[in-house]
Parts: structure tokens; sequence; C-alpha cells
């Protein structure tokens, strides 16, 4: 049974207003964090909290722009709203991929986007609310889960529970789980076996990441040539295939109808202007659809062709297929968890399987000193936790910072690292 706590280990207090704020957890999603600062606070409800938060921040010139609930957060938490946005929100993913000079946090930007899902209901995993509960003594929404194209968790390999109330984005995952109210995506794990689909969780994952934003009319241009070339029918009249047909070809039915259930109804050979637009450069251009069209377009191509400007040929590499989970994991295990050894290992940065890695649960080991390394291999082999985090010279940050993010592969690289 779960058991929810009312307080969170970590706090920062406003001066100003003498609340009690709750530190934002990594990866947690705003309008969750939103949630959880509105009924720790003991405000009746989130419009109250709103109301509150419109009040404290009413400071002259910026009055309307912190309305806007992205910004309001990023003052409370004293992030930048820069930060904040680009770490915390779907604004970048929801945007149109214009090259501007508008920053994601500008007012005009999330004006319309700031409270917005990319999915049709809100999704946790069951694991993560378990290790959540356990380690933080609350439950969170992280972002990475509200990806658009995104049924499984990465850590976990686990199909992620959808939710589709009317704002259950505010109360916390584990309220959900223990009164049964989600839907189990019972098709997210299959569905990731797909390439196209890896390729886009690996693209969508990636640009969540990015620094700057898509250029969406040369990203545009650079797919429509490749259609071209694969004989692909650009504009409305024709009879040749189009984009939107070929999306329906590779990628899982059930996945489409989960993530994009528009597709399901053109038919075939029909122009439809969502998906076929991508290929038209003078077209507002939407990220998820030139994200979806880049796997079954151009499969070879990697994650640095989200940067492409179109003053230069974009980098592919054909001779470097996509990484498996079980390819990074099994590198994972038989290098101890040394990021260095990895990446020469499968010939990639060692930035982007760093990163990787920790999507699934497995940090990275190579630097863990010897006592921390024997408290955690004897924690995973049955010692309970206090007895392991007595081990002398243990350093505690580092053993503490292991458990909260370790999938089960973690014990599997210790225990390959302690009998060598």
């Amino acid at each position: 049974m779960l058991v929810l706590k009312s307080e969170i280990a970590h706090e920062t207090a406003l001066p100003d207003i003498g609340l009690h704020i709750p530190e934002i957890m990594p990866d947690e999603f705003h309008l969750g964090y939103f949630g959880r600062f509105a009924t720790l606070s003991g405000f009746e409800n989130e419009k109250v909290a709103d109301a509150f938060l419109r009040e404290g921040f009413s400071d002259g010139i910026m009055q309307s722009a912190y309305n806007l609930m992205p910004l309001k957060l990023a003052k409370l938490l004293n992030i930048s709203p820069d930060d904040f946005v680009k770490n915390h929100t779907l604004v970048t993913l929801l945007r149109a991929a214009k090259h501007t000079e508008k920053k994601n946090h500008h007012p005009d930007v999330i004006t319309t986007l700031g409270n917005k899902l990319a999915k049709r209901h809100a999704s946790f995993c069951e694991k993560c609310v378990h290790e959540d509960i356990d380690y933080w003594g609350v439950s969170y929404w992280r972002r990475s889960h509200q990806l658009t194209g995104v049924g499984i968790c990465l850590k976990h390999n686990e199909n992620l529970c959808r939710v589709g109330t009317r704002n259950a984005i505010y109360e916390q995952p584990a309220s959900h789980l223990r009164n049964h109210n989600f839907l189990l995506n019972d098709t997210g794990v299959k569905d990731a076996e797909n390439p196209y689909v890896i390729k886009f969780m690996e693209l969508i994952n990636d640009f969540m990441d990015m620094e700057a934003n898509i250029n969406g009319a040369a990203l545009s241009k650079l797919l429509a040539n490749k259609a071209k070339q694969l004989d692909l029918r650009i504009h409305a009249e024709g009879s040749r295939k189009l984009l939107s047909d070929l999306l329906i070809e590779k990628y899982p039915p059930g996945w489409i109808e989960l993530h994009f259930p528009s597709l399901q109804l053109k038919k075939q050979g029909e122009f439809f202007h969502e998906y076929d637009g991508a290929l038209i450069s003078s077209f507002s251009q939407s990220v998820t659809k030139l994200l979806l069209a880049i796997p079954v377009l151009l499969p070879d191509a990697d994650s640095r062709i989200l940067s492409h400007s179109g003053n230069i040929k974009p980098v592919v590499q054909p001779k470097k297929p996509v990484l498996s989970q079980n390819q990074l994991i099994e590198s994972y295990v038989s290098n101890q968890g040394n990021i260095n050894q990895i990446s020469a290992s499968l010939n990639r940065k060692s930035s982007k399987i760093s990163a990787k890695l920790r999507l699934l649960g497995c940090p990275a080991l190579g630097t863990v000193d010897k006592a921390t390394l024997s408290a955690l291999n004897a924690f995973y082999n049955g010692a309970p936790l206090a007895e392991a985090m007595l081990t002398p010279n243990i350093n505690i940050n580092v053993f503490s910072e292991i458990l909260r993010v370790s999938g089960a592969h973690v014990k599997k690289a210790i225990n390959f690292r302690q009998s060598l």
C-alpha cells in the first residue's frame, strides 16, 4: 500500500511571503510541481494557489508576464525563466519550429502553451512512483513521461500508466495509483521494439536537451528533398504515395492510435496537411511532426540533424546503427559502469552515452570510490540500508544519488566489478 507524506525533506523559504516552497525535482513537470506546491501549502484548490501567486508577484512592468504559470513558478523558485521553461515545461516541444530570436520563456511564446500537455493524458511509471515514495517521501510527474510518442519509462523499460481525468496532473501520481485511477499502456514496450519508434523516442529526448530551437524551414526542405528521392508526393495534387501514407506504413497502428490519433482519419493517397505539411517549408512547422518524419525518411541520421541550418549538409552516420537498449546495458555491465570505457567500446560520444544510460537507470560508476562501491554492493545483495550506510569512509551523497536514480542493472555492474 502506498503511503503519501505531506512534506519532503528539502525546502526553501520565501522570505517576502513566509511560505515554505518544496524543492522542484529532477525532470519534474511544472504543472505537477504546482499541484504539489498547492497541496503542501494548504491552499483550498489550484485556483486559490494561482491567485496567491498572481498577487504575490505583481511587480510593475512584468505583472502580466508573471501571470503566466511557468514564469510565476520560476520566480517562486528563484530559477531563471529560460532554465525553468527549458527543463520543466513542454513549451519547446509544443511551439512552432520557427527560427526566431524570441526565447522560449517570452510571454508571446508561452501565453498559449505554458499550461498544455503534449498528450491527451498524464503519464507516470508505477516503479518510479514506488522509488520516489521510498526515497523522497513523495511522488511526482516526470516531464520525460509526458512527451508525445513515449509510451514507456526508459529507466525501467515498463509501460506507462495513463490518467485522463481533468486536472489529474495536479495530484501526485501515487494518489492515482492508490485509487486505481489509471489505464495501463499495455502495448508500450512492444511498440518500443519498432525501429522507427526507437528512433523517434531518441530524437524527441535529444531535442528536449537542445539549447537552441529547430530551424523548421531548413529541416523541412531537407526532408522534402529526401522524400523526392524516395518518389513521394510533396503537394496535394497527384497520385504518388505521400509522407502520411509512409508514416502509417512504418509506425505500429496501436502507437499511432495512442499518440497521433488524427493520422488514423486519413485515407490512402489523401493529402493531410497536419503531417504532409512537414515537407512544405513555407508552412508553420510542428516540431513533433518533423521528428515523426525523420526516422522514416532519414533512418541513418543522428540527432545532429536537429541542428541543421540549411547552410551545410547535415551529418549522417550510416555506418553507426542505432544502439539498442540491450547493447547499452550489456556494455554498462561489462564495463562496470565506466562511461569512458563504454563510450570507447561502442564508438560513441561519452556525453551522449551518459545521458542515455541515466535515462535507463544506469548512473556512472567509474569514479565511485571503493568504500561506496562496497556499501552499494552490500545493499544490493541484501544488507539493510542502515547497515550499508555505516560502511567506513562511505561517500553518503554519492551513495544516495546512485540509489535514487539506479535501476536493476546497477547491481549487475557492481557485482561484475566486485568479481574481477
